[in-house]
């Protein structure tokens, strides 16, 4: 059976484990091996500063989660209105075109050759994306 700790030395241990030392370097210091000071760290319920850190993080990801999913709410909800707000738009636009439309037919008549052209282009476009895929 190993050397018993006194209080001091779990004082000590505790003052340690408080400014981050790792259990090797706490074993090397007192002369004790590394399983030695787990041991008397779990025995005498000494948290070392990552077991608080990880229940932190654990914590922290909690937050961040439920953060995560009321963003995702917010952009879902946005992402409606958006859509929303386009139709209305795309609606109000069609109306006021029809009615310039009805008000000044001529600027929406083409001549025949400007149909051409327009057939035209729309076909070059068509064969050049061919080309290039």
């Amino acid at each position: 059976m190993g050397k018993r700790y006194t209080e001091e030395e779990k004082r000590h241990i505790q003052d340690l484990v408080n400014q981050r030392y790792t259990d090797e370097a706490i074993a090397q210091q007192l002369g004790r091996s590394t399983n030695a000071i787990r041991n008397i760290r779990h025995r005498n319920n000494i948290k070392t500063k990552e077991t608080k850190s990880i229940k932190e993080l654990k914590q922290q990801t909690q937050r961040l989660e439920q953060k995560r999913i009321k963003l995702e709410q917010r952009l879902s909800l946005l992402q409606k209105t958006h859509q929303i707000e386009e139709n209305k738009f795309r609606n109000r636009l069609e109306t006021e075109l029809t009615r310039l439309k009805d008000r000044k037919p001529e600027l929406f008549y083409i001549t025949g050759e400007e149909q051409l052209a327009k057939v035209t282009t729309q076909l070059a476009i068509s064969i050049i994306r061919w080309l290039i895929e």
